[in-house]
């Protein structure tokens, strides 16, 4: 059973953009999804109906905005599944059919499934980790959860705990912890790298104190604690120490759902936030409320919810947040019948509900999904948009205008990404910017920096910081002369203490953004690249390089006299360190 491609839209049009200017529809690209099933009778014409479906739903994506493009797999379709994980090669999912529970396990690679368990009673809360399955079964329907564990290398399967009503099993590397229920509650945790499987009490709860939402990852455990009078508190404990656990976060009604990811804590109410597990820094918002506590899924960097689309009203989304650059993306543009998500491994999935009470499974690379990803190139052209083939990005509205009119290619280069929402700790709120190979625009129609609304960024002094050059000798401040000169054809400036000197400065004064015939070189130099922040200096392949605040100027020797001069990429190199580029 192969793996099957499909396209779907995505919109990237951020909501400001909407409010300033007409949006654009763009056609897009369709393709014919063969079968997965094999050709058989009903089966086929199964697959053609849920096909179909799937065909109708997506196209209810194409609205007016900055569509994007990516492909995800068609997994297959099933009964309706009650719960789902992925490692990123393996996914786990827990089927109802025929008044029978039952676990499957499906390579993402090949498509081949085994089936671990089936039951009459119930199977719950699984959980995938490279190598390892755990889930909670009920022989019948009255009785007690138990824990069991299955290792993919080996085949073998192993009872963890049956000695009371056990409950949320979790895993992360060679650990599995869960809740037992009989008395006071207890968190067990299970060593299975061990030959002995060594399982262990590491927490009891006091006496009428309830656990639940039990999170383990990056080592760390952490569960919410409930009381009969309405309070909870959130507690963390590292899952392989003696250490006592450490409260989070306490109070009273309606407790927040949560999600623990690499040294960050997300908590769901009404809004969803970040906070670190060490309380080195306060909470980040990054979204309104999703549209379900449930509908929410994180791996080590990138979380998913389901939530209101930011660029189209009365439909939903699944927004996609990295963690580590704190950057918030439409990552699907219609959710529209989504259950469920999972995350894992690179990837994500979801599942669509059919009109015939059965599920799709989709599937995608989480790559595929972020701005940076290639897209499609469309099938005509508007003048309201642009497509660049050279690296499938498209560039529209106001981003457009001020590429166009400001120097275009020469400039700025092609575009590296699609429209997204930055955090800016600055002004505290999420801004819109795009990605391009010597740029990043941002719109911010009220910046009394903004050129008819877009604010260039000075990105030379991010890259600066971010390969700690600012310390280097070459970003020390010089010295100037009287007049401000200090010989020959420079320029000094004692805002930063460095000067521009010869071809550079000649490079700096006849490229800068004149927004008027009558205006002064220097004015329009310093608009388009800023002030220079660095002496010039010499990089291990020769390049004399010097660093200004939102530009990088480069000279290699060559017998072409125009082509030695050029300006760095430096919104490439930017985003290559975020990892959203080879």
């Amino acid at each position: 059973m192969g793996l099957t491609r499909t396209p779907i839209l995505r919109s990237l049009q951020p909501p400001e953009r909407l409010k300033t200017t007409d949006s654009a529809k763009r056609p897009g690209t369709q393709r014919t999804v063969s079968c997965w099933f094999d050709v058989q009778g009903f089966r086929a014409v199964l697959a053609l109906a849920v096909f179909a479906f799937a065909v109708a739903t997506l196209n209810v994506s194409w609205y007016a905005g900055s569509d994007a493009m990516t492909n995800p797999v068609l997994l297959g379709t099933y009964q309706p599944v009650t719960d789902l994980a992925t490692d990123g090669r393996f996914v786990a999912l827990i089927i109802d059919e025929r008044n029978r529970s039952t676990l499957r396990l499906r390579s993402l690679l090949d498509g081949q499934e085994i089936t671990l368990a089936t039951t009459d009673g119930e199977l719950h809360q699984v959980a995938l980790v490279p190598d390892l399955v755990v889930w909670q079964e009920r022989p019948c329907p009255n009785c007690l959860g138990r824990v069991v564990a299955y290792r993919i290398s080996t085949g073998k399967q192993v009872l963890l705990a049956n000695s009371a009503d056990e409950q949320l099993p979790r895993a992360w590397g060679h650990w599995v912890a869960w809740n037992s229920r009989n008395g006071n509650d207890r968190l067990f945790v299970a060593n299975v790298a061990t030959s002995m499987m060594d399982v262990s009490v590491t927490y009891v709860a006091p006496p009428g104190h309830h656990l639940s939402d039990l999170q383990l990852s990056a080592g760390r455990l952490v569960w919410r604690e409930t009381t009969e009078d309405g309070r909870w508190v959130i507690r963390m404990q590292h899952v392989a120490g003696s250490d006592s656990p450490r409260t989070l976060l306490e109070g009273t009604g309606e407790p927040p759902v949560l999600h623990i990811t690499e040294g960050r804590l997300l908590i769901i109410d009404d809004s969803l936030r970040v906070a670190a597990l060490d309380q080195s820094t306060g909470n980040l918002t990054i979204g309104t409320s999703p549209s379900s506590r449930e509908l929410v899924t994180s791996d080590d960097r990138y979380t998913f919810w389901v939530g209101p689309s930011p660029s189209e009203m009365g439909i939903e989304a699944v927004i996609g947040f990295d963690l580590v650059t704190a950057s918030r993306f439409v990552a699907l543009p219609n959710a529209s019948g989504i259950l469920t998500l999972a995350s894992g491994g690179g990837w994500l999935l979801w599942l669509q509900r059919t009109a015939e009470d059965r599920v799709i499974l989709w599937g995608a690379p989480i790559s595929d999904l972020l701005p940076s990803a290639r897209r499609a190139a469309p099938e005509a052209e508007d003048p309201r948009w642009r497509y660049f083939p050279e690296t499938g990005h498209y560039l529209a509205n106001g981003f457009r205008a001020f590429w166009e009119r400001f120097g275009g290619i020469e400039s700025f280069g092609y575009p590296l990404s699609e429209e997204f929402e930055e955090f800016d700790p600055t002004s505290g709120n999420f801004r819109t910017v795009q990605y391009f190979e010597r740029a990043r625009f941002s719109w911010q129609p009220g910046s009394p920096a903004a050129i008819d609304g877009v604010v260039f960024d000075r990105i030379g002094v991010e890259l600066a910081e971010v390969t700690d050059f600012l310390s280097s000798r070459a970003f020390r401040p010089v010295s100037g002369t009287l007049g401000g000169m200090t010989g020959g054809n420079c320029r000094y400036f004692e805002e930063t203490a460095h000067r521009i000197c010869d071809a550079f400065l000649d490079l700096w004064l006849r490229h800068g953004f004149r927004t008027s015939v009558t205006e002064p070189s220097e004015m329009s130099a310093l608009r388009r690249f800023g002030l220079p922040i660095s002496e010039p200096f010499m990089t291990p392949d020769g390049t004399i390089v010097q660093y200004f605040e939102r530009a990088r100027f480069e000279y290699r020797a060559s017998s072409d006299s125009a082509a030695a001069f050029a300006f760095g990429r430096i919104g490439a190199e930017l985003l290559a360190r975020r990892g959203w580029m080879p």
